[in-house]
């Protein structure tokens, strides 16, 4: 019976996992179209927003080199619970009333969405 109940909560963790996970990939697509908009309101050079595309994918292909062996450590969930704290990243970018808070912003969310992706 105890057993039952643990397949319930691990198949709900997986599908969180697996959403979360999804929604990182998924953000650089939907943000691509506003891309040229939030340039103009910004007042921001050509390579200041590509660095707003640049330092979150930098993130997402060595992020997890280092999350997976930090899973390995301590455990994943102190791991899980150390990058839901990034997820508060995701208001600085949406806040971002300049282009290096937006840059930052944008970067330490995939932090938090990269120790997902090892998990």
């Amino acid at each position: 019976e105890t057993s039952d109940k643990w397949k319930g909560a691990r198949k709900k963790c997986f599908l969180l996992a697996a959403y979360i996970t999804l929604c990182s990939l998924s953000g650089s697509t939907t943000y691509l179209p506003a891309m040229p908009a939030a340039q103009l309101d910004l007042g921001a050079t050509d390579l200041e927003m590509a660095l707003t595309l640049i330092g979150p994918n930098l993130i997402l292909a060595f992020g997890p080199l280092f999350t997976g062996p930090l899973s390995d450590r301590f455990g994943r969930r102190t791991v899980v619970f150390l990058y839901v704290g990034f997820f508060g990243s995701l208001l600085i970018a949406a806040g971002a009333f300049n282009i290096w808070i937006l840059i930052i912003g944008r970067t330490l969310s995939y932090v938090f969405c990269c120790g997902f992706a090892a998990i």
